[in-house]
C-alpha cells in the first residue's frame, strides 16, 4: 500500500519531455549508429566530395536540381568529412531536434504539453519514413524540416509576443526563404501556415478572423508565390529540372484527366500514410524467435512501451476541461487531415505518388505529412478513448511498435552495409588497380538498399580518380536492364557511355569484367574469366557477358596510401577465406604459382577453406602448374564433393593439363586416379 502511494506521489514535470524525446531517438535511431555506412543516394554525395571536393559536390547538386544546397552540404562535409558514423550521429540529433521543435510549436498553438508530447513523439517515430539510415541523402531534408519548424516557431512566437512581432516575423520569413531554396519538399506545408494562423487567432466573428488570417498570411504567401514562379523556371535558368510540376501545367491542358489523377492519388496516398503505413509495425514473421535479433527487437519494444507508459502515466497532466478536450479533438482531426493532404502536394505536383513509386524509396514522399498524421491519430485516440490510463496504454503500444519497426529497419541496413564492405574490400584485394574505362557487369543488383548507379559511385570511391573532373573512371551495369545495346553487339565490342548526376562514363564492351557476389550462398566475390563460359550451370545472364570478360584490365600495382579510404570503408577486415581466395585469383592471373600455393597453405594453417567448388579452382591450377600433382588431385576431389557439376568440368580441365604439361610419373598417376574416380571419358 505504501509503495502504491509512493508511486502515485511521483510526478514528472513537463520540462523532462525533451529528455524523453532524446531517449526515444537514441533507442530508435542510435543503437546501431556505429555499425552503419552509406546507401543508395548517399554515395553520389560522398563520391563527389571525396574525389573532387567542393567543385564535384557543387556539380552534382546542380545536376540534381538543387544548386543552392551546396550551402548546407558544403558546410556539413567540411564539418563531418566522409566519416559515416558522424553523419548518422548528426542525423539522429537533427531528427530529435525536429520533433522537439514540433512540440514547442504545438505548445504555442495548444497549451497542453503532455498531449502535445504524444503528438510529437508519434511524429518522431512515425512508421512511414524508414530511410533514416541514408544519413547523407536525407540530411538536407531533415535540416530543412527543422528550418521550417523554427520558421513556424518564430511566426507563432510573434503572435504570443506582440512586442517582438516584426523581428520574429522577419526571422520566420528568412527561414522560409532559406528552406524553400534548399529543397522543395515542404512547399505544401507552407500553405498550411494559413491553418496555423487561423488556429492561433482568438475566437471572434468569422469574417473578422478570416480577414486577420489573410492579412498575417500575406507576406508568407508572397514569398511562396515568388518561389513557385522561380522554381518553375529551373529548366530555363539551370538547363535541367528533374522535378517539373507537370500536374499544375496539365490542369490547363487536360483538366478532367488531371483532376481524376489528383483525386485518385490523394485517396490512395492518404490511406497509405494514415493507415497502411501502420501495417508494417506488426507482422507474423516478427514472432520468429529462432533469431536473436527477434528477441532483441521485442525486448527493445517492450522496454520502450514500459518506460513510455510509466513516464506518461506519471507526467504532470493538463487541466483541460472535457468540453475543451472535445473541441480540440475535432480541431485535431480535421487539421491533421489537412496537414497530411497539404504535405503530399509537392509529390502530386510532379505527377508522382507514394503508392505508385518504388516501394524501397517512396518513404521520402511521406516526410512532410508525418506531423499531420500524428496530429490526426492523437485526435482520434482522445476522441474514442476517454480514460486517461487507456490513452496512455494506447500511445505506449503505438510508440513502442513504431520504435521496433525503425530499429528493425536499421538492423537490415546494418546487414546491408556489412555486405557492402565485404564486397569493396574483396574487390580491392582482387583488383588493386583497375584501368580507367572499366565497367563491371552483373546479372543482378546484389547489394541491398543500393542500385546499379550507387554501386558504381561506391566502386569509384575505392580507387583514386584518374580522369578529368566530369568523367568517371568505372561503371556498374546490371545485364540487359541498363546496357544500351544487345548481347551480340556487346560481345563484338561497342562503345558504351552513360551520364548520371553531372558525370559521364565512357567505355567499350571489350573493357568489361563480369562479376557476381552471393555471400548468402557462402560465396566470395567472383570476377569471372572467359574460360568460365564452359560452366554452363552458371546463370544464363552471366554467361552472356563472359566471352569478353577482360581480366587484363586488372593490375597489381603497389598499394596506394589512403585507398580504400578507411574513413569511409573502415579498417581493412581481418583476413578470412575470401582474402586468400581473392589474392590467389590475382596471383593466378599473373601466373605466380608459388604465391598461389603459399596462400593455400596459409589459409589451411588458419583453418579457412572454401564452401563452394568454384573457389578451389585457382588452387587446383596453382598446384598443377607448380608440379605438385598430388595436392592438385586432392583439392580436385574436395571440390567435386561440393558441386555435382564439378567432376565433368574437372575431367575437361585435367585434359588440358595433360596436353600442356610435361609428362611425369606423378602427373600420369594423378591423371589416372582422377579419371577413375570421376569416370572421365577419354
Amino acid at each position: 500500500m505504501k509503495i502504491r502511494k509512493l508511486f502515485h506521489s511521483i510526478q514528472f514535470n513537463t520540462h523532462t519531455i525533451p529528455l524523453y524525446f532524446l531517449g526515444i531517438s537514441l533507442l530508435a535511431f542510435g543503437l546501431l549508429t556505429f555499425r552503419l555506412g552509406y546507401f543508395q543516394d548517399d554515395w553520389h554525395h560522398v563520391y563527389s566530395y571525396a574525389t573532387e571536393g567542393m567543385n564535384g559536390l557543387r556539380n552534382f547538386l546542380s545536376s540534381d536540381s538543387r544548386p543552392f544546397a551546396i550551402i548546407v552540404y558544403g558546410f556539413l562535409f567540411k564539418l563531418l568529412g566522409t566519416n559515416p558514423t558522424l553523419w548518422h550521429i548528426l542525423f539522429m540529433f537533427v531528427r530529435f531536434a525536429v520533433a522537439l521543435a514540433a512540440w514547442l510549436n504545438l505548445n504555442l498553438l495548444w497549451h497542453n504539453p503532455k498531449r502535445n508530447a504524444f503528438i510529437a513523439c508519434l511524429f518522431l517515430v512515425y512508421p512511414t519514413f524508414l530511410l533514416q539510415s541514408m544519413s547523407v541523402a536525407y540530411a538536407l531534408h531533415w535540416l530543412m524540416y527543422l528550418a521550417f519548424m523554427i520558421s513556424i516557431l518564430c511566426m507563432l512566437a510573434a503572435f504570443r509576443n506582440p512586442r517582438y512581432f516584426i523581428l520574429l516575423t522577419v526571422l520566420s520569413l528568412l527561414l522560409q526563404i532559406f528552406h524553400l531554396l534548399m529543397i522543395e519538399y515542404f512547399v505544401g506545408l507552407e500553405i498550411a501556415r494559413v491553418i496555423i494562423i487561423w488556429l492561433i487567432l482568438p475566437d471572434q466573428p468569422l469574417r473578422k478572423r478570416a480577414q486577420k488570417t489573410a492579412m498575417y498570411w500575406l507576406p508568407y504567401l508572397l514569398v511562396l508565390a515568388a518561389y513557385i514562379g522561380f522554381r518553375s523556371s529551373y529548366s530555363q535558368v539551370f538547363g535541367y529540372d528533374r522535378n517539373i510540376p507537370n500536374i499544375l501545367l496539365n490542369l490547363f491542358t487536360t483538366p478532367f484527366e488531371t483532376l481524376r489523377f489528383l483525386i485518385e492519388t490523394a485517396l490512395q496516398d492518404i490511406t497509405e500514410i494514415l493507415f497502411s503505413g501502420w501495417y508494417e509495425v506488426l507482422k507474423p514473421q516478427y514472432f520468429d524467435f529462432d533469431y536473436f535479433s527477434t528477441i532483441f527487437l521485442w525486448a527493445a519494444a517492450l522496454g520502450c512501451g514500459l518506460i513510455t507508459g510509466i513516464y506518461f502515466y506519471l507526467l504532470k497532466d493538463d487541466d483541460s476541461s472535457d468540453q475543451h478536450n472535445q473541441q480540440w479533438q475535432k480541431t485535431a482531426i480535421w487539421a491533421g487531415l489537412l496537414l497530411t493532404l497539404l504535405g503530399s502536394l509537392p509529390t502530386w505536383a510532379i505527377g508522382d505518388a507514394i503508392v505508385k513509386s518504388n516501394p524501397l524509396w517512396n518513404d521520402r514522399y511521406t516526410l512532410p505529412s508525418m506531423l499531420g498524421a500524428a496530429i490526426f491519430w492523437t485526435g482520434l485516440i482522445y476522441k474514442f478513448i476517454p480514460l486517461k490510463k487507456h490513452r496512455v496504454f494506447c500511445f505506449s503500444v503505438l510508440i513502442s511498435l513504431a520504435v521496433m519497426l525503425n530499429l528493425r529497419t536499421e538492423l537490415s541496413f546494418k546487414q546491408a552495409w556489412e555486405k557492402q564492405v565485404r564486397l569493396y574490400w574483396q574487390l580491392y584485394w582482387r583488383a588493386p588497380a583497375l584501368a580507367p574505362g572499366t565497367a563491371l557487369v552483373s546479372d543482378s543488383e546484389f547489394l541491398g538498399y543500393m542500385g546499379h548507379y550507387p554501386t558504381a559511385f561506391a566502386i569509384n570511391t575505392i580507387y583514386p580518380k584518374t580522369l578529368t573532373e566530369r568523367e568517371i573512371d568505372y561503371w556498374f551495369y546490371v545485364g540487359e536492364k541498363q546496357l544500351p545495346i544487345g548481347w551480340q553487339d556487346f560481345r563484338e565490342g561497342k562503345p558504351i557511355s552513360i551520364e548520371k548526376y553531372g558525370v559521364t562514363f565512357n567505355g567499350n564492351t571489350l573493357d568489361t569484367i563480369t562479376v557476381t557476389y552471393e555471400p548468402e550462398n557462402s560465396q566470395c566475390m567472383w570476377l569471372l574469366r572467359p574460360e568460365d563460359v564452359t560452366m554452363y550451370w552458371l546463370r544464363p545472364a552471366l554467361l552472356k557477358s563472359l566471352p569478353v570478360s577482360n581480366l587484363g584490365l586488372i593490375s597489381s600495382n603497389q598499394k596506394l596510401a589512403g585507398y580504400p579510404d578507411p574513413g569511409i570503408f573502415g579498417k581493412e577486415p581481418t583476413h578470412t577465406w575470401c582474402y586468400f581466395y581473392q589474392k590467389a585469383e590475382l596471383a593466378r592471373q599473373e601466373q605466380d604459382w608459388q604465391l598461389v600455393t603459399q596462400l593455400w597453405d596459409e589459409a589451411m594453417a588458419l583453418g579457412f577453406r572454401p564452401k563452394v567448388a568454384y573457389e578451389y579452382l585457382p588452387f587446383i591450377e596453382g598446384f598443377a602448374m607448380s608440379g605438385d600433382w598430388n595436392s592438385s588431385l586432392e583439392i580436385s576431389k574436395n571440390a567435386s564433393k561440393l558441386d555435382f557439376h564439378m567432376p565433368e568440368y574437372l575431367c575437361n580441365l585435367w585434359k588440358e593439363y595433360e596436353k600442356n604439361s610435361q609428362a611425369s610419373e606423378e602427373r600420369d598417376s594423378a591423371i589416372q586416379i582422377l579419371r577413375t574416380d570421376f569416370s572421365c571419358i577419354k
